[in-house]
């Protein structure tokens, strides 16, 4: 392993342990998160992505935590969304889409790119961004969307336990 991703690994597992006293249940938290979800509107695909992201790490008893913010955000969650959000389980009550900054970037573990051009921010950050385009519009098809982000969210907590080690 190369020095400068030693350093990555070293800095990351830090930000993972300062953030560990997050709420999950706080998605505008101003501590920094683990991850940061961001899609163009900050209220769909990254809300979806951010909240199964803590349900799954909450049910592996892991640490980290995720938020959800856009490039361009919508002034709330759509009404379709919200309400497939609460038949899932999950509550979005004082939920309000933020765009994304440069500090969040720049502080977070990784950064998550659902749809959204985030070419700006790439001098921003020494965490690693990734780049989940396969996600179907949630809009269309809840549940389609919400299993691949599932599929996704469940790699990334394996990735970021084993790296943790």
């Amino acid at each position: 392993m190369s020095f400068q991703r030693n350093v990555e690994v070293f800095c990351g597992a830090i930000l993972l342990t300062l953030f560990a006293g997050s709420s999950p249940a706080d998605h505008s938290a101003p501590t920094p998160p683990s991850v940061v979800m961001v899609c163009e509107h900050g209220a769909v695909k990254s809300l979806i992505a951010s909240l199964l992201f803590d349900r799954e790490a909450v049910a592996r008893d892991l640490p980290f935590r995720a938020i959800s913010r856009g490039v361009d955000p919508y002034e709330t969650v759509p009404a379709k969304i919200a309400t497939a959000l609460e038949e899932d389980g999950f509550d979005i009550a004082g939920f309000d889409p933020q765009k994304l900054s440069m500090q969040e970037v720049a502080m977070s573990a990784r950064v998550v790119t659902i749809g959204a051009d985030l070419s700006e921010f790439q001098s921003e950050t020494a965490s690693t961004i990734l780049e989940w385009d396969d996600v179907p519009p949630a809009s269309v098809d809840y549940e389609a969307s919400k299993a691949v982000l599932l599929h996704h969210v469940e790699a990334l907590l394996d990735d970021l336990a084993a790296q943790a080690q």
